[in-house]
């Protein structure tokens, strides 16, 4: 499993728009997640890899750049 493959392209399908440069950079300041981006990402990763995200990990640090989603992740699959 490509955990980072993976996020990136549950991202490209929030925004399959996007240049996938967007991705490299900080995901709300390029447009790739607002608001409603977060409310289709947690559902789709938690799908995705098995997991439960809960509203303490809903903060902005979490999902800002790829990395950080692809650390979430790994914190929840104790990887």
């Amino acid at each position: 499993m490509n955990i980072k493959a993976d996020v990136l392209k549950i991202l490209q399908g929030i925004r399959e728009d996007a240049p996938l440069n967007a991705f490299e950079e900080n995901l709300f300041e390029s447009g790739i997640l607002d608001s409603m981006g977060i409310a289709q990402l947690v559902p789709a990763l938690e799908v995705q890899f098995d997991i439960e995200i809960g509203l303490d990990d809903i903060e902005p640090e979490n999902f800002a750049t790829l990395e950080a989603v692809v650390s979430l992740v790994k914190a929840h699959k104790g990887v």
